[in-house]
C-alpha cells in the first residue's frame, strides 16, 4: 500500500496597480525611457497588461483606489496634486471587461465603497463583471475612510466609524 502524497504547495504571483499616471508605487518610474505609465489613461495600456499577465501566468490583478486625494501630509490634498501623484485615476471597474476579453486566467479585483455606492448599482456592477468575466472578478469591500472622498461625492465629511 503507497503512501498518499500532501499535493504540492503553489505559489500564486499578482499584479498590483493604480489606475492612474504619477502612481505612488513606482515614483521616478517615468525617467525611464521605457516606461509606459504615462499610458494608463489608455485602453491599449490595459488591455497589453491584460496580455502580459496571461502569459506571465500572474494570477490576479488588483488595483488600489480611492474616491479623492490623499490628505495625509499635512491634512490636505496639496501636495499630492503639486507632484501629480496618484491625481487622475480611471475607474478600475470600467478596465476589467476589456482586460477579460483578452485573457483566459487572470482574475481581476476592485474596490467598491459601501458609504458611497449605491447597493443596487454596485451589485448589478459586479454581477455583470462577475458573468461578463466567468467567475474571474473579486470584490475588495471598503466603506471609505477619507474626507476628501466624502467630498468629492458631494458629503461634508466622512461618514463616522461606527456606521459605516
Amino acid at each position: 500500500m503507497g503512501s498518499i502524497e500532501p499535493p504540492k504547495k503553489r505559489i500564486y504571483l499578482n499584479f498590483f496597480d493604480y489606475a492612474c499616471t504619477g502612481s505612488h508605487m513606482s515614483p521616478g518610474q517615468w525617467k525611464d525611457p521605457s516606461d509606459k505609465g504615462h499610458t494608463k489613461d489608455r485602453l491599449e495600456y490595459w488591455i497589453n497588461l491584460a496580455k502580459l499577465a496571461e502569459r506571465g501566468k500572474i494570477s490576479f490583478i488588483f488595483w488600489a483606489d480611492s474616491y479623492g486625494g490623499q490628505e495625509v501630509y499635512a491634512g490636505n490634498s496639496d501636495a499630492q496634486l503639486r507632484a501629480g501623484n496618484q491625481t487622475a485615476s480611471m475607474d478600475p471597474m470600467v478596465l476589467v471587461s476589456a482586460m477579460a476579453a483578452v485573457t483566459k486566467s487572470v482574475g481581476f479585483g476592485i474596490s467598491g465603497s459601501t458609504s458611497y455606492l449605491n447597493p443596487y448599482i454596485l451589485a448589478r456592477t459586479l454581477s455583470s463583471l462577475d458573468h461578463l468575466t466567468e467567475g474571474r472578478v473579486a470584490w475588495n469591500i471598503v466603506t471609505s475612510w477619507a474626507k476628501s472622498a466624502a467630498q468629492s461625492l458631494g458629503y461634508d465629511d466622512v461618514i463616522p466609524h461606527d456606521e459605516r
